[in-house]
């Protein structure tokens, strides 16, 4: 039969009572559910349609007279395409923000998988870009209503370190078309 080990009792301090030691008081983590829309959906005005058809209908002019038909034909199509594309209304993904994982309607992301956060602002919603450690893999883009915006960050500040947005060429362009 085993030995049964004697509980060693702690030693009384020599003198006065015994100190308590201060809590350290990290950062609260509150975790932040918010909705994202697929996309920034801007409302398209008749001057958007005729600048759209004018430069489809040049294009395919342009194709006629250069006799490739084919390509005109491929031209008339992707003007099809884009001003049905341009008509769709975004659905919106349910996301959460803890401080261990980042889920996005099913799909959940430990947080150690992402190197830092950028926030771009723009009006009507900003959006905020998850960067993740490993290159190979896609980044995260997400587009967020301004009114979530201060929860957001101050939840993904304490997990992950922010950076300053850098404004390309191509988000530029896409902030200007409103497509």
């Amino acid at each position: 039969m085993p030995k049964k080990r004697k509980k060693i009792k702690p030693k009384a301090p020599l003198r006065g009572k015994v100190k308590k030691r201060k809590k350290i008081k990290k950062k609260e983590f509150h975790g932040v559910n918010f909705l994202a829309p697929e996309f920034v959906y801007y409302k398209k005005g008749f001057g958007w349609y005729l600048i759209l058809g004018l430069i489809g209908l040049g294009l395919i002019a342009l194709a006629f007279w250069l006799k490739y038909w084919l390509l005109s034909a491929v031209i008339f199509l992707s003007l099809v395409v884009f001003l049905q594309y341009s008509k769709f209304r975004p659905k919106s993904k349910k996301c959460r923000i803890s401080k261990d994982e980042i889920l996005i309607d099913d799909k959940k992301f430990r947080i150690d998988e992402f190197e830092a956060f950028t926030i771009y602002l723009d009006q009507p919603n900003s959006h905020l870009f998850l960067e993740r450690v490993k290159r190979l893999r896609p980044s995260i883009w997400l587009h967020i209503k301004n009114e979530d915006l201060k929860r957001i960050i101050e939840s993904l500040s304490a997990v992950l370190p922010a950076k300053k947005p850098q404004y390309n060429f191509l988000v530029n362009l896409n902030r200007w078309m409103r497509f």
